[in-house]
């Protein structure tokens, strides 16, 4: 996710193993986007069902895990649960993957792509041998992607108010666009986007549906409705792992 950058599928899934002694931290900046799946790695509970879940980086990238119990595993046997995160991943974010062509070589996606999870994103190529092109310059790649998700996600964008603030999203000028996990969020200003990346799934829930409950509002008046979602709209859509 680097939207502040305005800020089964048919494929071949890779894993790459992480090393031995990961690098660890605590709210500490990550690489890519927050983990965005609504279960635990490690116990499979739903986050949010032993209080808030606990966020931390290994190798910079975010995982989020529903007690302090799970956080050994999580930390020293890394490698034995990416295979089932990243394979998690693809099936959440393929509804939303906003391209029918190999990111990297523009080929249509056949019988050898690959679902290759980047640092929590889902990024699809043609085959195997773009792997490592993609490497070498991710970002550009990237916001190829994200401008691609923007582009087929913004016409039918269903909610006309900030998931964060409750504001309409014109209060503060020309919505921020953020690419999270190859799905759309809008925010009213550059402010409210700390809230859409520290709470992901929130954002999710109010794009399928569930109104929004403002965390803080500037410039929301008394009367203002609280509803979130443009009238008429509906939003449908619906192992790879790199560093």
């Amino acid at each position: 996710m680097k939207q502040l950058r305005k800020l089964g599928a048919v494929g071949l899934c890779l894993t790459v193993a992480m090393v031995a002694l990961p690098n660890i931290g605590f709210a500490a900046d990550f690489t890519g986007d927050p983990y965005t799946l609504d279960t635990c790695p490690i116990s499979g509970g739903k986050l949010g069902s032993m209080g808030d879940p606990i966020v931390l980086t290994v190798d910079n990238r975010e995982f989020r895990i529903c007690c302090a119990g799970c956080k050994a595993k999580i930390t020293s046997e890394t490698a034995s649960f990416v295979k089932d995160i990243d394979a998690k991943m693809v099936t959440a974010q393929l509804p939303y993957y906003p391209l029918e062509t190999g990111l990297v070589s523009g080929k249509t996606l056949g019988p050898k792509a690959v679902n290759l999870i980047h640092f929590n994103r889902l990024v699809r190529l043609s085959d195997r041998n773009q792997a490592k092109k993609f490497r070498s310059d991710p970002d550009t790649y990237l916001a190829k992607l994200d401008a691609a998700v923007i582009e087929k996600q913004n016409a039918d964008y269903p909610l006309k108010k900030c998931p964060v603030s409750g504001d309409k999203l014109t209060a503060m000028g020309k919505p921020i666009d953020v690419v999270i996990a190859n799905r759309l969020v809008k925010t009213c200003c550059p402010g409210c986007v700390p809230g859409v990346t520290s709470d992901p799934l929130a954002a999710f829930a109010n794009l399928d549906g569930e109104p929004i409950k403002a965390k803080g509002s500037h410039s929301k008046k008394k009367g203002d409705k609280d509803e979130g979602h443009e009238e008429g709209h509906d939003h449908k859509e619906g192992h790879d792992h790199d560093h």
